[in-house]
């Protein structure tokens, strides 16, 4: 489908998924929707069509085509307790336009949230997410550890989930996983740890009581049309 109005005729975005899963029940909790770019028969990755966005002026669209596209795709495939995971650019948050679809299933819909650059807990921001909140929508934030994560934002938003940079996982930085997984208890929230590659990362994660997990261990991130429910490894 053409990014009408957002990147160029040209192109079409190309919806991918990648499973979250939940290791103490064995089943997915979810579904993280990113984009590629299809031209001449090639994939673009998702920076270069973003940073070309961001160049032309209408970042602002192709990140809302992104989203009505991802749930217009996903939702219908996911079963019954999953969620589909959809990404929000600052750009976007600083925004005073709709971010969806009036008709959108929100509480199918988990809105993550990525500090690419500062973001300010305005009034207008907190009362925008407590609206979304009330018809059933999820929030999380996004790659916390590194970039411009500030407590303060945090504390305002209140997010029903934080997924820890993968770095963190990678690195196997226990000492910062501690005081993340620490964080979330006190704060009552979810934890997800992404960028989970291997069977030795997974168990260091259980040990540390780690319940949501995320990575290419459970799945590559593929075309929304080539997924099936149920075709996760656990």
């Amino acid at each position: 489908m053409p990014i009408a109005n957002a990147y160029e005729s040209d192109f079409e975005i190309v919806i991918h998924v990648q499973p979250i899963v939940d290791i103490w029940r064995q089943k997915l909790l979810g579904l993280e929707s990113t984009i590629k770019g299809k031209y001449q028969g090639n994939l673009v990755n998702a920076q270069p069509l973003f940073s070309r966005a961001v160049q032309s002026g209408r970042v602002k669209e192709l990140d809302y085509e992104a989203r009505k596209q991802s749930i217009l795709q996903v939702v219908p495939k996911l079963r019954e307790e999953e969620r589909l995971f959809v990404n929000i650019a600052a750009q976007s948050l600083e925004s005073s336009e709709d971010w969806f679809e009036e008709d959108v299933p929100y509480h199918k819909i988990v809105l993550e949230i990525t500090e690419q650059k500062p973001i300010k807990a305005t009034s207008g921001l907190i009362r925008k997410i407590d609206n979304l909140r009330a018809k059933g929508m999820k929030i999380a934030i996004d790659d916390y550890g590194v970039g411009f994560n500030n407590m303060l934002l945090i504390s305002r938003l209140k997010p029903d989930f934080i997924k820890v940079n993968r770095t963190i996982v990678v690195e196997g930085d226990i000492p910062t996983l501690e005081g993340i997984i620490s964080y979330c208890r006190k704060a009552n929230t979810l934890l997800i740890a992404e960028g989970v590659e291997t069977l030795q990362q997974r168990e260091m994660l259980i040990n540390l009581g780690v319940r949501y997990m995320q990575g290419f261990l459970f799945g590559y991130p593929v075309p929304s049309d080539d997924y099936t429910a149920g075709t996760v490894t656990l």
